[in-house]
């Protein structure tokens, strides 16, 4: 009897730790992320982002303050596309999942890609490239620069989302 009990715990372990059976959502980016060295902990939680029509969305982040992900998953593609539009992120996002599941990055620029190629899905960034707005002297100065290039970045996004969902409607 304590052979088996044994043999359970064991088996249960293994399955548990090399999780045979295939990732889905925020457990999938979470274990497909190459997440940095030094990230001890992922914290997953709620996102409380305006996508009304999100079945799930959900934030991924490296210890509170390190690099992050945000997954949304959505009944159907017209649901995607109308929430990605009506507020895009400021930066580049992954679509994938037969069209109805997006990955928002917030990792290092080679991170992001791979995570894309990764889910075997498609890139659309209309931020690469742009260049950071310098700040100034103050903090008044800094905080007006970082919200005029917030606002240049989620502009820019949204005009690569429009091109890629004119592409493909």
């Amino acid at each position: 009897m304590l052979v088996a009990a044994i043999l359970v715990t064991v088996v249960a372990t293994i399955v548990v730790t090399t999780h045979p059976w295939p990732r889905r959502g925020a457990d999938q980016i979470r274990h497909l992320v190459n997440w940095p060295p030094d990230c001890a902990s992922i914290t997953v939680e709620p996102s409380h982002a305006p996508w009304p029509h999100a079945d799930q969305d959900t934030f991924l982040d490296c210890e509170m303050l390190g690099p992050w992900v945000r997954y949304a998953r959505f009944k159907n593609r017209r649901a995607l596309k109308a929430d990605l539009l009506a507020a895009p992120p400021g930066s580049a996002v992954c679509i994938y999942g037969q069209g109805t599941e997006v990955a928002v990055n917030g990792l290092e620029a080679h991170r992001f890609p791979a995570l894309c190629a990764g889910l075997h899905g498609v890139r659309i960034d209309g931020v690469v490239g742009l260049p950071e707005i310098p700040g100034g002297p103050t903090a008044d100065s800094n905080q007006r620069a970082a919200e005029r290039q917030s606002r240049r970045d989620t502009h820019a996004e949204r005009q690569a989302l429009s091109d890629y969902f004119r592409g493909v409607s």
